[in-house]
C-alpha cells in the first residue's frame, strides 16, 4: 500500500512539471501565433495603404491656384466671367462659364490646374493656363509705355531734327507711330512694339502716309527703349541721331509725355497740333505744351486743360502751367463741330488758335509770350465774317505790348475799310487768369 501511495505521487509530480514546460512554451511563443483576427486586420491595412498610393496617383499635384484661373480670365475677357465654384468630379477640373448668368448649361471651359491646359466643350485642348498668364503679364507691362515720346537735335548752321514717338494698343497688340522730321527728311512710319515693363523694341512694319525716302525693310529694328531709374535710355538701330555727341546708345535723349498727363486724361485730337515742342521760356532748351481732355465723364463735351512744361537738361520736363480756361471744349464750336484748331510756336511766343460758326465764322489767336516768370497774353487776332458774302467783316489785330492795332471792316456793300492805331495799353493778362469764353479781357 505504502508503494502504491508513492507510485501515485510520482506520477502527480511529472505530470506538474510538464504543465509548467508547456506554459513556458506558450508564453515565449505567444508573439509568433498569427491569429484569423491578427489576419484580417493586417490585410485591411495593406488596403489602406494601397489605396492611398493610388489615390495619389490619380488625384496630380496642384500647380496652378484657382486664383490664377480667374486672373487669366478676366484679363482675356476684361473681367464679364463667371466662376463655378465646383470642380467637374469626373475629370478633376475646374469649370470656367462664359455666361455672366452662370447658368450649368452655358458653353464653359474645364482648366486643369494640375498641367494648366485649358479643354473646351469637346474635351480638346485649346490653350494653356501659363501662356495666358504670360500674355496678360506682357500686356499689362506694354500698357505702361502707352503714351508719346519726343526728341530734337540742332547741328549748326541749319539742321533741325525732330523725332516723335506715340505708342498704342491696337486689337491687342502694340505699336508706334514714328514721326521724324528735319534736314532734308519727313519720315513717317509704322514699328511693331515688342518688349516688356522694362524694356521695349521697335520693329518696322510699314509706311506711313507723306513719307518720303523708305530705307527700311520689314523687320527692321529702329531703336530700343531700356528703363532706367527716372529715364528712358535709348539704344540706336535702323534709326540714328545726325549729331555726333548723340550717337551713343545707352544715353537719355527721349522725353515722355506719360509723366504730364494725369490719370483718366488724353490727349486732345485736333486739326492742328495739340501738342508742341520748343523753347518757351528762352533758356536754350525745348519745352512743351499740350492740350488734354478728361476721360469719361458725364458731361457731352469734357473738361480741357493747357499744359506748359518745361524742359530740362537731363530730358526730362517740369511742369510749369496748369490752365483750365484757355481751351474751348468739343461743344462750344456751333454747327463746324469742335471749335479747338492746335498750338503752335512763333518767335518763342505760344499761339493758341480757335474757329466756329455756321453761316456767320468766327475765328481768333491768342498769342503768350514768357516774361516776368509767367506767360503773358501779348496779341489777339480776332475775325468775324459771312461765309456768303464780304459785307459785314469785322477784323482786328492787336499788339498788346504796345497797343498797337489793325481793324478791317466791309460795309454793306462789301466795301473794305481798314484802319490803324494806338490805343491805351493796359495790363497784360497772365494764362493763369486768361478765360476764353468769358468777357473779354483785354
Amino acid at each position: 500500500m505504502k508503494k502504491i501511495i508513492t507510485l501515485l505521487l510520482l506520477i502527480a509530480f511529472i505530470t506538474s512539471c510538464s504543465m509548467n514546460d508547456s506554459d513556458q512554451m506558450n508564453v515565449s511563443d505567444k508573439s509568433d501565433i498569427t491569429t484569423v483576427g491578427d489576419i484580417t486586420e493586417d490585410n485591411q491595412k495593406e488596403e489602406t495603404e494601397a489605396k492611398d498610393i493610388n489615390n495619389s496617383m490619380q488625384t496630380p499635384i496642384q500647380k496652378y491656384s484657382i486664383d490664377d484661373v480667374k486672373r487669366a480670365f478676366e484679363g482675356l475677357n476684361n473681367g464679364f466671367i463667371y466662376y463655378f465654384s465646383d470642380f467637374n468630379n469626373d475629370t478633376q477640373r475646374y469649370m470656367v462659364s462664359t455666361d455672366a448668368t452662370g447658368h450649368a448649361t452655358a458653353y464653359h471651359y474645364e482648366v486643369d490646374l494640375a498641367t494648366g491646359d485649358i479643354y473646351n466643350e469637346n474635351n480638346e485642348v485649346i490653350n494653356s493656363l501659363n501662356d495666358m498668364l504670360k500674355s496678360i503679364a506682357t500686356s499689362q507691362s506694354l500698357d505702361s509705355w502707352i503714351g508719346d515720346y519726343s526728341f530734337s537735335e540742332f547741328v549748326p548752321p541749319d539742321q533741325n531734327m525732330f523725332y516723335s514717338i506715340s505708342i498704342f494698343k491696337e486689337n491687342d497688340r502694340y505699336f508706334a507711330e514714328i514721326n521724324i522730321d528735319g534736314f532734308q527728311t519727313m519720315e513717317r512710319l509704322k514699328a511693331e512694339v515688342e518688349g516688356g515693363e522694362n524694356s521695349v523694341k521697335f520693329i518696322f512694319s510699314e509706311y506711313l502716309p507723306d513719307n518720303m525716302l523708305e530705307p527700311y525693310k520689314v523687320g527692321d529694328i529702329l531703336l530700343r527703349f531700356e528703363r532706367e531709374n527716372l529715364g528712358i535710355n535709348t539704344f540706336w538701330g535702323k534709326i540714328s541721331p545726325i549729331d555726333e555727341k548723340n550717337s551713343q546708345s545707352g544715353k537719355v535723349y527721349f522725353k515722355t509725355l506719360n509723366s504730364l498727363i494725369p490719370k483718366g486724361w488724353h490727349l486732345v485730337e485736333a486739326y492742328g497740333e495739340s501738342k508742341i515742342e520748343g523753347d518757351l521760356n528762352a533758356d536754350g532748351i525745348a519745352d512743351l505744351a499740350l492740350v488734354i481732355e478728361e476721360n469719361n465723364t458725364d458731361e457731352s463735351a469734357p473738361q480741357r486743360l493747357l499744359l506748359i512744361a518745361i524742359g530740362k537738361e537731363d530730358n526730362s520736363y517740369s511742369l510749369a502751367v496748369t490752365a483750365d480756361k484757355a481751351i474751348l471744349r468739343a461743344d462750344e464750336g456751333g454747327i463746324m463741330g469742335d471749335p479747338f484748331v492746335g498750338l503752335s510756336i512763333d518767335r518763342g511766343s505760344l499761339l493758341i488758335s480757335h474757329q466756329g460758326g455756321s453761316a456767320w465764322r468766327w475765328s481768333n489767336t491768342y498769342r503768350f509770350r514768357y516774361q516776368n516768370d509767367g506767360w503773358y497774353l501779348i496779341g489777339a487776332t480776332e475775325d468775324w465774317f459771312h461765309t456768303q458774302s464780304s459785307a459785314g467783316r469785322e477784323y482786328e489785330d492787336i499788339n498788346l505790348i504796345t497797343g498797337d492795332y489793325i481793324k478791317i471792316e466791309t460795309d454793306e456793300n462789301g466795301k473794305e475799310i481798314k484802319t490803324q492805331g494806338n490805343r491805351e495799353k493796359k495790363e497784360l493778362v497772365n494764362l493763369l487768369d486768361f478765360n476764353i469764353s468769358g468777357q473779354r479781357q483785354f
